[in-house]
């Protein structure tokens, strides 16, 4: 086939970058530097590099930056132009703003926050082909995997069964023909796949394809954004597609050279200070950032003119920055700094992971001071209950953080800092210290469980609705459904002899005796502060069996306990408890009731975007509740699909 290219692109780069908050505060998501050079200005390299002439960049969300760069710093040949949405359109909509671009031949239509070096000939032959509208390149391996393909045909953009085989990613890069504009509404935000599905319903094709000797990488999340450093760096290593994106050096060995421990890559912006004595792992630094000798900075990105110290994962920036201006501003971080009387201008901010209860976690630190901001969303009543849970408990005398800051009406609460030691973080020291330990947190698990029972009902405490046959069912359907039946695929008739079975295990737990439970007891939520456990995450705190609580601290996934830790454990708790002991059957029978809960959560998280690392956690999940069930002879169906599985 000759060899045809396509001149005009239109580069979408008008998005928040919500994922990547606060960083896409301080500077646009297509400007972000990977290897010191922005995004943005990737992305134009590579439209350079197949043939485009002229691009059109759709702007909304802090464009300045994006202006200025192409202004005063682009130095390529594709001639630039711009579109400004003073209301986000989505790309559908951008399209039909950005109509007057275009002309009768098909566009490359690209996301600007991804890395792509590629021959395009694959897409330029599905575009050619008839009936076909766009043709969109494909990644079988990499990413959510959320898109299905019949033959060279998009089939599903929402797979039932994403990560599966037969499943891919689409990697952000569209080549579109215009007639695309007749599916989409002519005014007012619009996405471009109800388009495409309009179009297959006319009789069009939309082509997919995965473009062998290439390389792709997005920036949507602080980790993708590292990895993508990472990636680029190994490929230029073994001289492999990725190593033309390495535009500066990696600054280890150099910093090694002087006093610095570093590892892994450290990518440097401009004027960056790093005093002798940190400890650098896996980094991007930006401009004018300081990094103090007492520093260890894992897996981390760093905002312009932050100054960090202590430890450090994920990411840091100044306040300053972080709080922004105008349109762009955090009121909410603003009002808690000024609640706090504390120099917006001397504290540093620190974003946790994005978690599965529709909050999100800041540390904020100024000089030897640092708190906790947790900012939740009223979707979950939850999330409403847990400051007063935090008073109820500390009554008890059970170990929580303190609150220091409540605004319900803007849905912050800052508490306490209780460092970065959790349960989880013990999880490679030996048995006879991981016990001691456990045996601490199950003293404070008998307090929450025995004179919580009494107390919650003394003082009639505001709880979610207790555990009951419905509540165990509704965990077995998040089973059935995202694990066994979309993350497994299992006919209908497999799913509803387990479910069968399953049945059983919520008659055996609805019978028993009701306390106070945590609801939530993994590892990851019980912290370690000198020593003593302190319990967080409590909000969803609820009447239920003792067994429940026991089981999601024993058979924890992310520790993976060994059976001989789990029965002196479980011993240790029944011996001191002054109710009714249980047996291993219960116990076991509620390990198998919890870790359906907890599959079915990995399975549904791992398919959503900023969540996906919850799919590392399925083969623990399956390994913990096979140990339980090799102890039953109640579950033999589902015994005999994990065994498979």
């Amino acid at each position: 086939m000759k060899q045809v290219f396509y001149k005009k692109a239109i580069v979408l780069a008008a998005g928040f970058g919500s994922r990547l908050s606060p960083l896409s505060r301080q500077l646009p998501k297509p400007m972000m530097p990977l290897w010191n050079t922005p995004m943005i200005g990737h992305c134009l390299a590579t439209l350079e590099r197949i043939g485009v002439c002229e691009a059109l960049i759709n702007l909304h969300h802090n464009p300045d930056p994006i202006l200025k760069y192409i202004r005063n710093e682009y130095k390529g040949d594709v001639r630039i132009s711009f579109s400004f949405e003073p209301e986000i359109l989505g790309t559908g909509g951008a399209l039909v703003k950005a109509q007057w671009f275009l002309d009768d031949n098909p566009f490359w239509l690209i996301n600007s926050d991804i890395l792509a070096e590629f021959n395009p000939m694959g897409l330029v032959e599905l575009i050619s082909k008839p009936r076909s509208i766009a043709a969109l390149w494909l990644h079988d391996t990499l990413g959510p995997r959320t898109v299905e393909l019949d033959g060279e045909t998009i089939k599903s953009f929402s797979s039932s069964a994403p990560g599966l085989p037969g499943t891919f990613t689409f990697c952000g890069l569209h080549l579109v023909s215009p007639k695309i504009i007749s599916y989409l509404p002519q005014s007012g935000f619009a996405g471009i796949i109800e388009a495409y599905e309009r179009a297959i319903q006319d009789g069009f094709n939309i082509r997919g394809s995965v473009l062998s000797d290439s390389f792709w990488a997005d920036i949507g999340t602080p980790e993708t954004y590292l990895e993508a450093h990472k990636l680029t760096l190994a490929a230029k290593t073994q001289g492999a597609s990725g190593s033309i994106f390495v535009t500066s050096d990696n600054m280890r060995d150099p910093l090694k050279k002087q006093g610095v421990d570093a590892s892994g890559f450290v990518a440097l912006g401009n004027n960056v200070v790093i005093e002798q004595g940190a400890v650098l792992h896996d980094c991007v630094i930006w401009d004018n950032a300081s990094v103090k000798s007492s520093s260890k900075l894992n897996k981390a990105v760093i905002g312009s003119n932050a100054v960090v110290s202590g430890n450090v994962r994920r990411l840091a920036m100044s306040a300053v920055e972080a709080v922004g201006e105008g349109a762009w501003a955090d009121h909410k971080l603003h009002g808690v700094l000024k609640a706090l009387k504390w120099d917006v201008n001397k504290t540093t901010i620190c974003s946790f992971e994005p978690r599965a209860s529709d909050r999100s976690f800041t540390r904020l630190v100024s000089g030897k001071k640092s708190v906790i901001m947790v900012s939740y969303k009223t979707d979950r009543a939850e999330n409403l209950l847990y400051v007063e849970h935090s008073h109820f408990l500390k009554q008890l005398g059970v170990k929580v953080p303190e609150v220091i800051l409540d605004f319900p009406d803007q849905c912050v609460t800052v508490f306490e800092d209780m460092g970065a030691r959790s349960l989880l973080s013990m999880k490679n020291e030996s048995s006879a210290k991981l016990n001691k330990i456990y045996k601490n947190v199950l003293e404070q698990v008998l307090v929450f469980h025995e004179v919580g029972r009494v107390r919650a009902r003394e003082s009639k405490l505001n709880l979610t609705a207790p555990f009951s046959t419905e509540l165990y069912q509704w965990e077995h359907k998040l089973f059935t459904r995202h694990f066994l039946g979309r993350y497994l695929k299992l006919s209908s008739a497999e799913i509803s002899g387990i479910e069968k079975e399953l049945a059983g295990v919520s008659r055996e737990l609805s019978g028993l005796p009701q306390v106070l439970v945590h609801r939530d007891l993994q590892s990851s939520n019980v912290m370690l502060k000198k020593g003593v456990p302190y319990f967080i995450d409590f909000q969803g705190m609820r009447f239920g069996a003792a067994v429940y609580d026991l089981a999601s601290l024993l058979y924890d996934p992310y520790m993976e306990l060994t059976e001989k830790s789990r029965t002196l454990l479980f011993d240790y708790y029944c011996a001191n408890a002054s109710l009714e002991a249980f047996d291993y059957k219960l116990f076991r029978l509620a390990a198998v009731q919890r870790l359906a809960q907890a599959l079915g959560a990995y399975a549904n998280l791992s398919s959503r975007r900023g969540t996906e690392w919850f799919a590392s956690y399925i083969k623990p999940g399956v390994r913990m509740m096979l140990e339980a069930l090799k102890h039953t002879d109640s579950l033999p169906r589902l015994e005999r699909v994990l065994t498979k599985t």
